[in-house]
């Protein structure tokens, strides 16, 4: 721990010196003046936060989720796999499990033991396009301290979530982006960040095209050939483009902004599952309910329920 040491400013008060402060660790694949840039132009978006007890045997997966997701373990352990069993990681009492988007993954409890859980599930994405997890390669697991900060913040995002008072959204998207910011912090030489510096170049080019994606979302018909011209680019290429900016294709793409509208719907609004669905460009439902369940894993109305599944 460092002194503090303070100097005379230039009213006649004695000011911190900076290198007194303990500096922050720095990720070791991205410039400070890159990183700064990408954390400014992420947004965070809440999903919702529940509190689960695990009871023996209990399992989830294989499966991949749309969101990004945190599990914080207060009592129990288990194994986190990912990518068809080739990363196992063992967690504990006081261990943050960190799920990307689209990643399959499965979590599995010890033998005969029983788990305390809360679940954050949200998103953060830099020009709403590109997933924060997945571009800076976030570990699987951090923290083995039962008393580390991921406890409390977790506790008061489920309980926030639970009664909703005015402002939980502002307020929960607030303590999720401080407590990701505060694992880039404290984690970064663990990272393997994937960073495509040619496809960020392109992001700021690409940000009318999402906006004119969010403004059709609800457009059955709406088309790539769309999208490509909101770009100023022919079809075959917005397609190349898109693909490396984003990582998927612009259907793909376009599916995943609808379900996740969809989700964000059925947890924040009382609209029927067939009004949510027209809204989120769904013109037959047992379409809507097929694509629901490709993404989640579960129909709308469990979903709704808040069943896991």
């Amino acid at each position: 721990m460092r002194q503090p040491h303070f100097s005379q400013n230039t009213v006649g008060d004695m000011t911190r010196d900076v290198d007194s402060f303990e500096p922050f660790e720095e990720a070791p694949s991205v410039a400070s003046a890159d990183l700064d840039e990408l954390l400014n132009a992420t947004q965070v978006q809440v999903v919702s936060a529940v509190e689960w007890l695990w009871l023996k045997n209990w399992k989830i997966g294989p499966r991949a989720i749309l969101d990004s997701m945190w599990f914080y373990v207060e009592k129990g352990s288990g194994h986190y796999l990912r990518a068809n069993h080739k990363e196992r990681v063992h967690f504990g009492p006081g261990s943050l499990i960190l799920v990307s988007p689209d990643t399959v993954h499965t979590i599995e409890q010890d033998t005969n033991c029983e788990s305390h859980v809360y679940a954050v599930h949200f998103h953060a994405r830099i020009y709403s396009a590109i997933d924060l997890f997945s571009l800076f390669g976030f570990p699987m697991v951090v923290s083995s301290n039962p008393d580390s900060p991921y406890a409390s913040v977790s506790r008061r995002l489920v309980r926030e979530f639970a009664y909703k008072p005015p402002g939980w959204r502002s307020a929960m998207n607030a303590e999720i982006f401080a407590t990701l910011i505060e694992i880039i912090r404290t984690e970064a030489a663990r990272f393997k960040p994937d960073l495509n510096l040619t496809a960020l170049v392109e992001i700021p080019r690409f940000l009318p095209v999402f906006r004119h994606i969010e403004q059709n979302l609800y457009r059955p018909e709406y088309t790539v050939l769309e999208m490509a011209r909101a770009a100023y680019l022919s079809e075959v290429h917005f397609r190349k483009v898109f693909r490396r900016v984003t990582g998927i294709s612009p259907l793909r793409f376009l599916q995943r902004r609808r379900i996740e509208r969809a989700c964000s719907l059925l947890h924040t609004s009382s609209d029927s599952i067939s009004s949510i669905a027209e809204a989120c460009g769904f013109q037959a439902q047992p379409y809507f309910h097929r694509i629901f369940h490709s993404w989640t894993g579960t129909t709308p109305r469990a979903y709704r329920r808040g069943e896991k599944p």
